[in-house]
């Protein structure tokens, strides 16, 4: 509303303008009028006349001090017959930036109707340049951000942000995830393929079955049948949808099945979700011929099994045959090292001692042992030639070495104590005799002389 004042002044006879200020609207009080005089002066002489402004006439302070907003001021000069009025507008300076005030977060729920008034702005902005009676605003929201901003007249602009959170209401039901179908994803098929004598878990194309819940909240889905029209030859797990197969499709004469899903949520009155699953035997379906079903993929699965545990089995075996082996060879060894043959060395000086033992007969010497408990090969001589039997078959003794041998052996110069028997020397028919077993180039059997020989002679 603009408040009018009314400025009067009178001339007297002696040429003097006075004037004075009134209000039109009684509303100001009395006591404000000697206030308002005081933004005004005059300039007289006895020509002219002139109002001149005392004080910067601050539509705010102005407000504050008459305790109304004033923009339009009267003024009626009055000089005898004469009457003029002056009109006196009070512009508006944009000096101030509007403010806004803006008080904490703004929680809606997502299922707030559209047109609903969820903030109000208007008593949360003020202009300190305009009265309150006459403001205007202007309010705007940039994409991307939730701000709020107001506008004066000459584009005066200041911005407050308003946080707006979206609560979740559990307003929608759960959904199937389906490869490839756009949501809302209504009645997706899925399919299975069994065969005659085939019992447990169907693998089902072109993934499991699995449902969520749409809200935020991720409710728990619980799984059922909600058609089933195989008179009880699959059940379902309720928590992870596993499809199993109870009986198997031999006892009864269907192609296929075709069976309704109903996913819902625990403790939710929202809808249900619905999936059919097709299921078809192998051997009564033509289209399928030639697929594998879940038999042979298990049977595939076995033999690999199988396979994998045999060669297991076959390298454990390889490792303790291998260590049977080598403790084999480590036994013989080492018994081989026990007992040994006597070299020729030692059989020499084993001679020699029986040499030096003159009450020691030859005849009743012990024979040793050999290899294994088993008796060695009795060497034979021939006493005519001197051929030794058991050493003709190895290699020829050459040199010195085996000159010498034969000579120690066969040289005839060996004295004994004793006669010795003539029909021996003197006969043509000699045959082999047994030697000594401690005597083996050197010494022949002992030599038994009777005494009709020693009468005899």
């Amino acid at each position: 509303m603009t408040r009018s004042i009314i400025i009067s002044a009178n001339k007297s006879r002696s040429i003097n303008i006075t004037y004075s200020i009134t209000e039109t609207n009684p509303s100001i009080k009395p006591d404000k009028m000697p206030v308002l005089r005081t933004y005004f002066g005059d300039i007289k002489n006895d020509t002219s006349f002139s109002i001149v402004l005392n004080k910067s006439l601050n539509l705010q302070a102005l407000e504050q001090t008459v305790g109304e907003a004033v923009q339009t001021i009267n003024i009626d000069l009055i000089c005898g017959p004469i009457n003029k009025h002056i009109r006196l507008i009070i512009n508006d300076l944009n000096e101030f930036d509007p403010k806004l005030s803006i008080l904490g977060p703004l929680n809606i729920t997502e299922n707030t109707t559209v047109g609903t008034v969820v903030y109000s702005l208007l008593d949360k902005a003020s202009d300190e340049d305009r009265p309150k009676t006459s403001t205007t605003f202007n309010f705007g929201i940039h994409p991307h951000r939730v701000s709020l901003d107001t506008v004066d007249t000459k584009a005066r602009t200041s911005y407050a942000t308003l946080q707006v959170n979206v609560i979740d209401v559990d307003d929608q039901g759960p959904e199937f995830v389906y490869p490839g179908c756009a949501r809302p994803c209504l009645v997706p098929e899925y399919t299975a393929v069994t065969d005659l004598s085939y019992t447990g878990p169907l693998n089902i194309a072109p993934e499991v079955i699995k449902a969520r819940d749409l809200d935020t909240m991720n409710h728990p889905i619980v799984y059922s049948f909600y058609h089933d029209t195989s008179g009880g030859f699959f059940g379902i797990d309720g928590n992870d949808c596993t499809i199993y197969q109870v009986r198997p499709a031999s006892q009864a004469r269907w192609i296929s099945q075709r069976l309704i899903i109903k996913a819902a949520e625990v403790q939710s009155n929202q809808p249900e979700a619905l999936a059919v699953l097709m299921i078809r035997v192998r051997e009564r379906d033509p289209a399928l011929n030639g697929t594998n079903t879940i038999q042979e993929k298990a049977l595939t699965e076995d033999t690999v099994t199988l396979m994998s545990v045999i060669i297991a089995v076959s390298v454990l075996l390889g490792i303790i045959l291998i260590a049977s082996a080598i403790i084999v060879f480590l036994l013989c060894y080492r018994y081989r090292k026990m007992v040994y043959p006597v070299t020729e060395k030692e059989e020499n000086q084993s001679d020699k001692g029986d040499e030096a033992s003159p009450d020691k007969d030859p005849l009743f010497t012990v024979t040793p042992m050999g290899r294994h408990g088993i008796l060695p090969p009795l060497p034979m001589k021939d006493t005519g030639t001197g051929t030794d039997d058991a050493v003709t078959g190895k290699k020829r003794r050459s040199g010195k070495r085996a000159i010498s041998k034969e000579l120690e052996i066969y040289d005839g110069t060996r004295e004994y104590e004793m006669q010795a028997a003539l029909e021996f020397f003197w006969s043509t028919d000699k045959s082999k005799i047994k030697r000594s077993t401690r005597s083996f180039h050197t010494r022949t059997d002992h030599i038994v002389v009777r005494d009709d020989d020693i009468a005899e002679e």
